[in-house]
C-alpha cells in the first residue's frame, strides 16, 4: 500500500493500481477484512485519478460492506463514492452519498472533512441549475474551512465556486477566484485541480475576448492533463479550444476537435451534452440544420433525464432556432416558451440582486430571439413580455421592494459578521475613491498600489454580499414584467411610450399609445448609432473642456454638436416621424448605449430640439414606469433642498438658495449644516429633495457613487436605504444620471439607488455641468413650474423642456442646456 500512494503521487497511476490490486489480494487472502477495505478505497481514489469513475465506484462499494462498524471511514469512504458518482453524473445517487457522509462526520464533529464534502455538495447543486442551494452550500464550507482548512482545501472550493460563478455569468468574480486558487494549487502540487482551474480560467479568458491568454491556459491545463491520461479533462481543453479556433473562422478545426471531445465523454453525459450543444450551434450557424437538429436532440435526451434546467434552456432555444429555419413555427414557439420558462425557474431562486442580473444577462439572445420570432409571427404582446423580461428586472424588484435591506439588529450573529464586513468594505472604498487618482507624477507608484487595494476591496466586497444573499432563507423571484395591455390603458390620448431594443445589429422599436401598438423594426444599424453617441460625447466634453466659450469659438462649438444631435435623431427618431408627429408626450425606454443619449435635445428636420416641448420622461423599462406611477409624494411635509459648494461648484449653494427661494416652504440645507447624518435623517418622506453638490460615478463599483455633502460622500449604497416615500428628486450634479449598463440591462448607480429608496421621480444630468449654466437653468426651471399658476407642476418634465428650448434659442451650446432629463412614469 506505501508503493500504490508513492506511485500515486509521482503520477504513475498504471503502476499504482498493479500494486494495490496485489495489495488486495493479499488482504483478502489473509482474511484481513479491513485491510481489504482500505486497499479498495485506496484503489477507488486511484480509480478516479485515471478518470476511471465506474471502476472507481466498485472498489467504494467493496469497501463500504466491510466498514459497518467503522463510522468516521464510512463517513469518508461515502464522500469517496459520491465524488465518483458525480464523476458519472448519476447526480441523484452522488446526493445521496454526500448527505450520507456530511451528516456522518458533523456527527463525529470532523468540520475539516464535512467542509470537503459540503463543497462537494455546492458543486452537484450548481451544476444541475440549483444555484442558490449550491451558493448556500459553498458559504457552510467557506466557514468551516475558515477555521482549520488546508489551503488546498480552501484553493479546491475557490475553483468550484467560480464554476458556479462563470455558469451564472458572472464571468470577472469567477476569472479573480481561479486566479487566486492557482498559485496554491502550484504550491501543493494538485496537478489534476490545477489543470481545472486553468481551464476554468481559460473559459472566463474567452468569454471577455482574450483569446491568446485563453490558449496559453488550456496548453498548460493539457501539459498536466496528458500525462495523466485524464480523457475527461482532454474533452474539455478541446471544447474551449474549439470556441478558440472558432473566434479565428476555423469552423473545420473547431468541429474536429468537439467530435474528438464527445468521443472522449462517453461516460459522462452531462459532459458530453455540452459538447454537443456547442457543436449543433456551431452547425446551426453554418447552416449544417440536419446534423445540428441530431446533436441537440442528443443533448436534450441527457438533460431531460438529469433535468439540468440551464443546460435544457440553452437547448430549447437552440432546438427553436433550428425550428424557426425549418418553418416549424408552432413547435418553434412552445421551444421558446420553455427556454424561457427554464431560464426564469433558476432565475427567480437566486437571492443576489447581481446574480440574477448576470445569470438573464448571460441568456439575453434566448429573449431577443423569442421576442423576434413573436413579431415576426405577429404576437406584438408576447413580443413586449420577451424584451421587458430581459430588461432591468432586477431594479423593478428592487424599486417593487422599496428599501428591503437587511439591518444589524434583524440579523444572527454569523450574518451580522457579514454586515459589519461589508459596512467596512464599503467604507474603505469609499475613502479609496476619493483619494484614488488625486496625485502627480511623482507619486505612480502609490497611486498603482491604490487602484490594486481598490479592485481587491471591490472583489472581496462581491464576495461578501453574495455570501449574505446565499444565507437569507430561499425564495422565488416571482414578479412578471407589466403585460402591454396594462401600459398601453394607463397612457392618455396624446401621450406615447417608444420602447427600444436590438434585433441582430440593428435597432428596432414599438410605439405604444392607448389606441395601439406600432411596430418599427430594424431602423438603424446599431455600430452606427454606437459610433453617433461616442460622437456626441466628444462634442460635448470638447465644449466643457473649454468652460462653454462664448462668441465665434462658442457658436462654432455649438454648432459642431447640434450637428450631432441632429444625425442622432436622423438614426433614432426620422423613421418613425409619422407615428410621433401628433403626440404631446413621450415616455421613452432605451437599452444599452441609449441610455446615454439625450432624447429631448435631438434636432430635428427643422434645426430645433422639437421633443423638448413634448414632456420627455425617461425610463429603465415599461414595467418601471409603471410601478412609478403607484408613488405619490407626501405632500404634507416640507420639500427639502440641499447645497455644499467646493473648488469644482463654487455655486452649489447659490443655486441651493435660489432653489429655495423658488419652492414653497422649502427647508434649506446648506455648508456645514448638509452632513451627512443631517442629510440622511431629513430625506426621509419629503414630496421633493433637491440637491446641488459635487457627484462622481464609479464604473467599475457603482453602488461606491455619491454626493458629495460637507463631511464626506454619501454612497449609493446608504442612499438606497433610505426610506424617500415617494418624492421627486433633483441632483444637480455633474453626471447623476451616469449608470452602468450591466448584463440584463441593469442601471447601476445613483438611479438605481434613488429609484430602490422609493422616489417617484428624479432629474438627473448626462453629463458634467458648467456651474453657472446649472445655478440659471435651475432658477428658470423652478420659476417656470412655481411662478406660472397656469403651469402644471406635476410635470416637471415639461417645465424643464419649455426652459431648455428657450436656451436653445438663445444659441447656448447644448453642453449647457441639455444635461439635465427626467426619469418617471409614462
Amino acid at each position: 500500500m506505501a508503493t500504490l500512494h508513492a506511485l500515486a503521487r509521482k503520477g504513475r497511476l498504471k503502476e499504482a493500481i498493479d500494486a494495490g490490486e496485489a495489495a488486495l489480494a493479499a488482504f483478502t487472502r489473509a482474511g484481513e477484512s479491513l485491510l481489504a477495505a482500505r486497499a479498495n478505497i485506496n484503489l477507488g481514489v486511484v480509480r478516479r485519478m485515471s478518470d476511471e469513475p465506474r471502476r472507481a465506484v466498485e472498489h467504494f462499494d467493496r469497501a463500504l460492506t466491510l466498514l459497518v462498524d467503522q463510522p468516521m471511514l464510512s463517513a469518508q469512504l461515502q464522500s469517496n463514492r459520491a465524488e465518483a458518482l458525480l464523476d458519472l453524473h448519476e447526480f441523484h445517487a452522488a446526493e445521496e452519498a454526500f448527505r450520507s457522509a456530511l451528516s456522518g462526520l458533523e456527527a463525529l464533529n470532523a468540520s475539516r472533512a464535512a467542509a470537503i464534502v459540503e463543497g462537494n455538495l455546492a458543486d452537484l447543486t450548481s451544476r444541475q441549475g440549483r444555484m442558490q442551494e449550491g451558493l448556500a452550500y459553498f458559504e457552510g464550507a467557506r466557514r468551516k474551512l475558515a477555521a482549520d482548512g488546508a489551503p488546498g482545501d480552501v484553493a479546491r472550493l475557490w475553483i468550484e465556486q467560480a464554476e458556479a460563478m462563470l455558469s451564472l455569468g458572472a464571468t470577472t468574480d469567477a476569472a479573480d477566484a481561479f486566479q487566486a486558487a492557482i498559485p496554491a494549487l502550484r504550491q501543493h502540487g494538485m496537478s489534476q485541480e490545477l489543470a481545472r482551474a486553468l481551464l476554468g480560467l481559460s473559459r472566463s479568458q474567452s468569454e471577455r475576448g482574450t483569446w491568446a491568454e485563453a490558449r496559453e491556459s488550456i496548453a498548460e491545463a493539457r501539459s498536466l492533463l496528458t500525462p495523466m491520461n485524464n480523457r475527461t479533462g482532454l474533452a474539455k481543453a478541446d471544447m474551449l479550444e474549439a470556441r478558440v479556433l472558432e473566434s479565428s473562422g476555423d469552423l473545420a478545426g473547431s468541429q474536429a476537435l468537439l467530435r474528438e471531445a464527445i468521443s472522449l465523454l462517453e461516460d459522462r453525459p452531462a459532459d458530453a451534452a455540452l459538447a454537443h450543444l456547442q457543436i449543433g450551434d456551431l452547425l446551426l450557424r453554418s447552416n449544417g440544420l440536419a446534423e445540428a437538429a441530431e446533436h441537440i436532440e442528443c443533448a436534450m435526451t441527457v438533460a431531460e433525464a438529469l433535468d439540468l434546467a440551464p443546460l435544457k434552456a440553452e437547448l430549447h432555444h437552440a432546438r427553436a432556432r433550428i425550428r424557426v429555419a425549418a418553418k416549424k413555427h408552432e413547435e418553434a414557439a412552445k421551444d421558446f416558451a420553455a427556454a424561457i420558462d427554464q431560464t426564469e425557474r433558476v432565475r427567480g431562486t437566486l437571492n443576489a440582486e447581481a446574480l440574477r442580473a448576470a445569470f438573464l444577462g448571460r441568456r439575453s439572445s434566448i429573449y431577443a430571439d423569442a421576442a423576434s420570432f413573436a413579431f415576426d409571427t405577429g404576437d406584438v404582446p408576447l413580443a413586449f413580455d420577451r424584451i421587458e423580461r430581459a430588461r432591468a428586472r432586477s431594479m423593478q424588484e428592487a424599486a417593487a421592494q422599496a428599501v428591503s435591506g437587511r439591518s444589524l439588529a434583524q440579523s444572527g450573529q454569523e450574518d451580522r459578521d457579514i454586515l459589519i464586513e461589508i459596512d467596512r468594505f464599503r467604507r474603505e472604498l469609499t475613502a479609496l475613491y476619493s483619494r484614488t487618482g488625486d496625485v502627480g507624477a511623482s507619486a505612480r507608484g502609490s497611486a498603482a498600489d491604490r487602484i490594486a487595494g481598490v479592485r481587491q476591496r471591490e472583489h472581496a466586497l462581491r464576495l461578501a454580499e453574495q455570501r449574505l444573499a446565499s444565507r437569507s432563507p430561499r425564495r422565488v423571484i416571482d414578479r412578471d414584467p407589466t403585460p402591454l395591455r396594462d401600459v398601453q390603458q394607463a397612457l392618455i390620448a396624446g401621450q406615447a411610450l417608444i420602447e427600444y431594443f436590438e434585433e441582430g445589429d440593428s435597432l428596432s422599436a414599438l410605439i405604444v399609445t392607448n389606441q395601439g401598438v406600432r411596430v418599427h423594426r430594424r431602423i438603424a444599424d446599431m455600430a452606427q448609432v454606437q459610433r453617433a453617441v461616442s460622437a456626441l460625447a466628444f462634442q460635448i466634453d470638447r465644449a466643457v473642456i473649454r468652460g462653454l466659450p462664448a462668441g465665434q469659438s462658442g457658436q462654432r462649438l455649438a454648432r459642431d454638436a447640434e450637428k450631432t444631435l441632429h444625425e442622432l435623431h436622423l438614426l433614432l427618431l426620422t423613421p418613425m416621424s409619422a407615428d410621433l408627429a401628433d403626440l404631446l408626450r413621450l415616455s421613452i425606454v432605451p437599452f444599452g448605449v441609449l441610455h446615454r443619449v439625450p432624447f429631448h435635445a435631438l434636432i430635428d428636420e427643422t434645426g430645433r430640439p422639437e421633443l423638448a416641448r413634448r414632456g420627455v420622461t425617461i425610463a429603465p423599462s415599461s414595467s418601471v414606469a409603471m410601478l412609478l406611477r403607484s408613488r405619490r409624494p407626501n405632500t404634507t411635509s416640507r420639500p427639502l433642498v440641499i447645497g455644499v459648494s467646493d473648488e469644482a461648484i463654487p455655486h452649489a449653494e447659490d443655486e441651493a438658495r435660489a432653489a429655495a427661494s423658488k419652492i414653497p416652504n422649502a427647508e434649506l440645507l446648506i455648508g456645514s449644516n448638509a452632513t451627512i447624518e443631517n442629510v440622511s435623517q431629513a430625506m426621509h418622506d419629503r414630496p421633493l429633495i433637491h440637491v446641488a453638490s459635487h457627484a462622481r460615478f464609479v464604473a467599475s463599483n457603482p453602488g461606491a457613487s455619491g454626493l458629495r455633502l460637507f463631511d464626506g460622500w454619501i454612497s449609493a449604497w446608504n442612499l438606497g436605504e433610505i426610506d424617500l416615500g415617494g418624492a421627486q428628486v433633483v441632483l444637480s450634479g455633474c453626471g447623476t444620471g451616469r449608470a452602468e449598463s450591466s448584463p440584463g440591462d441593469e442601471l447601476l448607480g445613483l438611479v438605481r439607488a434613488f429609484l430602490a429608496a422609493g422616489a417617484s421621480s428624479l432629474v438627473l444630468t448626462h453629463w458634467a455641468l458648467h456651474d453657472q449654466s446649472a445655478k440659471e437653468m435651475i432658477a428658470a426651471w423652478y420659476s417656470s413650474m412655481y411662478d406660472n399658476p397656469t403651469c402644471n407642476s406635476a410635470l416637471p418634465s415639461e417645465a424643464l423642456g419649455r426652459v431648455q428650448l428657450e436656451m436653445f434659442r438663445q444659441g447656448h451650446h447644448p453642453a449647457g442646456w441639455a444635461p439635465f432629463f427626467v426619469i418617471g412614469p409614462a
